[in-house]
């Protein structure tokens, strides 16, 4: 990160902020001083008696942090988190002569131009007129100016008249001193890039103390005449020049000058020509949004709709809707958008178009590496690839593309859509515990908004289900093998924020069982040590907020837990692996380099050094990862062993393996992993895991060692004796096996398959494996060989 003006030198400086050194003050305007509290002292208002402080205004402190959010362009957060609104003045009595006043500034709370506008005047000589922060910088981005003020009345006064809103200030310092006739330093390292539609020009910060800021120039030849492009000194080590014409060059030069207006010679030429958008590789999605549509999003985030047009492959789409999308990342700079297409008019067959700014990451790919990672799994999982976004022309940076969970998500994987569908949105609430309102925690999408009721029935059952019965009640109304399945693929990534939130419910009206959806891995590929157990209750006293309480009840079942530690150390040897991950990420990271060099709102800003460090970075998460789990799975294993299993299931069988009257009928298969043969006598199979005993199997039924048994569930066991008293349900359901009541009828094993195509089978990836696919080649009575 860079700050704006000699920062560090100043801040070492170490000087209280009351007037114990005559002629010196600083405050943390609107702040406590932080860890800074012998540099910058606490804000406070002026009296006589201190001699130092604020007249009006009120201290704010975003919650910044705990968003995820970064103020960027500086390495001191604690004196720029916090600011004073609407402050009149600030007042120091001091001795008469020469002063340098710094001022540090960040826009916190507005988000767009034209929302604030104020003046800063010292002892009535104007500094800045009409400074509008966000136009100049952007939002949670720190700028610092400094000016030398003459004193010759024994008190120094500065003024924030605002035209615009209120006025706003981070911190504030007066120090004396003497009038130099030295200039700075000449700026070293300057670089210039080509952008799409502009040139951005960097530079390191300067460290002389009394730094006014910059001056840039720009010719279209290196050797000039060069223009003067920043008659004010700028306080910051960019620039931004969108007054260009794409691949034709100009040439750059940089001077530092300080507040006596003692300056530096300016540098050699820099040059740089602009890109156009058909210079990228992503896709590249316009956006254009009329200025008073605009303003009414940026003057508030959580607006709905407003009216723009779209372009995308080459189509234009008139008079469609486009919102910010999200919660707490409208208060980042860059923001998520979501659009809204017309119906019958749809986008490549959706109706919306999901643009996710990822703000929180530095590397710009955790979203779609952990996207990919849950395509590798059973769990509904959305779709993720990487997109250029331009807005009314300026290109906004690289996005996620994230696909819509609605009815086109659901129609694509042959599901009715027409369920209840609920959004776990407040982490403090929405973990699946018992509320007395679901809408405090929850999104209702259901098309019919009868989505509480029915959530509110799953989390009784979840929540008050003895334990004596809870693993084949949850089982008849979760899809719990899919449930671990995100709870296994959300540990290997070291995702720590699906505990209670940021996922959907799902139940179709076509199945018993409830589907979990996840969304939002932004927070995923960072804490390579994270428990295995984070979402679950693992003490006594544990805060109800700390968990969810399905993951939680799902791990103390002993055959649950083991799905969970086989679902892991299958991973470990399948889709989470460096074969697999290092190229995967080396390969994100070059499709998306170029565009995220041009990317000026990322994290980071128009500094690159944190993307560029982060494909090695991701890897080495993926290796230290691994070796996490592999030093902890087996601490967290119940040693369970399962002598048969359900193996694979063709519940809509048209054209496939026929039974001895030659009927087509659906079938289950189960396999013996073991080296003598399994009896089966007392044992059941049912197509409700909360009704166990709905078939049992003939006397002395045998599998062999290593061997398959095949069940046909026709609901006609007068065809034979292994033809079960129930038939399955295409569209979806659970199937469960038991042991024998007089042995205590334990679950065995149970598996939910959702709707599937006729002659398809779900079934386990291998023979015994802990995860499942669909596999359009069904292998009755023999190995299964993957999807």
């Amino acid at each position: 990160m860079k700050s704006p003006v000699a920062t560090p030198v100043l801040l070492a400086i170490c000087l209280q902020a009351s007037l114990a050194v005559a002629g010196t003050a600083r405050l943390d305007s609107g702040g406590t001083g932080g860890q800074f509290g012998s540099l910058y002292g606490p804000d406070r208002l002026y009296t006589t008696a201190n001699g130092a402080g604020a007249i009006g205004g009120t201290a704010v402190t975003p919650l910044l942090a705990t968003n995820g959010q970064l103020i960027e362009n500086t390495s001191y957060t604690s004196l720029f988190n916090s600011v004073r609104e609407g402050v009149t003045e600030y007042r120091f009595d001091v001795p008469n002569g020469t002063y340098l006043l710094t001022m540090q500034f960040v826009e916190l709370l507005e988000n767009g131009p034209n929302l604030r506008r104020f003046s800063v005047l010292a002892e009535g000589v104007p500094l800045l007129t009409d400074l509008d922060l966000y136009a100049l910088y952007g939002r949670n981005y720190a700028v610092t100016y400094q000016f030398a003020v003459n004193v010759s009345d024994g008190q120094l006064n500065v003024t924030f008249p605002a035209t615009i809103g209120q006025s706003t200030i981070s911190g504030i310092a007066v120090q004396r001193i003497a009038r130099d006739l030295k200039a700075p330093a000449m700026p070293t390292d300057v670089a210039a890039l080509g952008g799409y539609y502009r040139n951005i020009v960097t530079w390191p910060d300067q460290t002389e103390p009394d730094l006014a800021g910059y001056l840039v120039r720009r010719s279209s030849t290196p050797t000039g005449p060069f223009t003067l492009l920043t008659p004010t000194p700028t306080p910051v080590s960019r620039y931004f020049d969108d007054a260009v014409t794409p691949f034709a060059a100009d040439y750059y030069q940089i001077a530092a000058v300080d507040v006596f207006g003692n300056q530096s010679a300016f540098t050699s030429a820099v040059g740089a020509a602009p890109l156009d958008r058909t210079q990228s590789i992503l896709p590249v999605y316009q956006l254009s949004i009329p200025p008073d549509q605009y303003a009414i999003l940026q003057a508030n985030p959580d607006s709905d709709y407003v009216t723009a047009t779209f372009i995308g492959d080459s189509t234009t789409f008139a008079d469609i809707g486009v919102k910010y999308r999200g919660s707490s990342s409208l208060d980042n700079e860059k923001k998520s958008w979501k659009v809204n297409f017309k119906k019958g008019v749809p986008f490549e067959g959706r109706d919306k178009l999901n643009q996710k700014a990822v703000s929180t990451d530095t590397t710009l790919l955790t979203e779609c590496l952990s996207s990919a990672q849950l395509q590798a799994v059973s769990t509904l999982a959305t779709s993720c690839s990487f997109s250029h976004l331009e807005v009314n022309g300026e290109f906004m940076g690289v996005f996620s593309r994230i696909e819509e969970v609605d009815d086109d998500f659901f129609n694509a994987r042959g599901i009715n859509p027409s369920g209840q569908l609920l959004e776990a949105q407040n982490p403090a609430y929405a973990n699946l515990r018992i509320l007395p309102d679901y809408s405090v925690g929850w999104d209702d999408h259901s098309d019919n908004d009868d989505g509480y009721p029915a959530l509110s029935a799953l989390v009784q059952t979840i929540n008050t289900t003895p334990d004596a019965k809870f693993a084949s009640t949850i089982a008849s109304v979760v899809n719990v093998d899919a449930y671990l399945d995100y709870v296994a693929a959300m540990a290997v990534d070291g995702d720590w924020d699906h505990i209670s939130h940021n996922y959907y419910m799902y139940k179709s009206p076509d199945s018993p069982l409830w589907e979990v959806i996840p969304k939002d891995f932004d927070q995923a590929f960072v804490q390579s040590s994270l428990s295995l157990l984070q979402a679950a209750k693992t003490s006594p006293g544990q805060p109800i907020t700390s968990y969810n309480v399905l993951t939680s009840r799902l791990l103390t079942v002993p055959l649950y837990r083991q799905w969970y530690v086989n679902k892991l150390s299958y991973l470990l040897g399948s889709s989470f692996t460096p074969p697999v991950l290092m190229p995967r990420i080396d390969g994100f990271h070059s499709t998306v380099a170029d565009d995220a060099h041009r990317d000026v709102y990322k994290r980071g800003r128009e500094d690159n050094s944190g993307f560029d460090q982060s494909a090695p970075a991701l890897q080495d998460f993926v290796t230290a990862r691994i070796a996490y789990i592999d030093a902890n799975l087996a601490s967290i294993a119940p040693n369970v062993a399962q002598p048969l299993l359900i193996n694979e299931i063709v519940p809509d069988n048209r054209t496939g393996i026929a039974d001895r009257a030659g009927a087509h009928s659906p079938w289950l298969e189960l396999y013996n992993p073991g080296s003598t043969p399994y009896r089966l006598t007392g044992h059941t199979l049912t197509n409700d895991p909360s009704q166990p005993g709905m078939w049992k199997f003939p006397n002395g039924t045998t599998v062999p060692a290593g061997g398959y048994l095949l069940v046909w569930l026709d609901n006609a066991p007068a065809a034979g004796e292994l033809h079960a008293s129930f038939g399955v349900n295409p569209k979806g359901q659970a199937v469960a096996l038991y042991a024998p009541i007089s042995a205590g009828g334990a679950l065995l094993d149970t598996i939910a398959y959702r709707a599937i195509a006729p002659d398809v089978s779900y079934a386990r990836r291998s023979d015994g494996a802990a995860l499942w696919s669909v596999q359009t080649s069904p292998s009755p009575l023999g190995p299964n060989t993957g999807p």
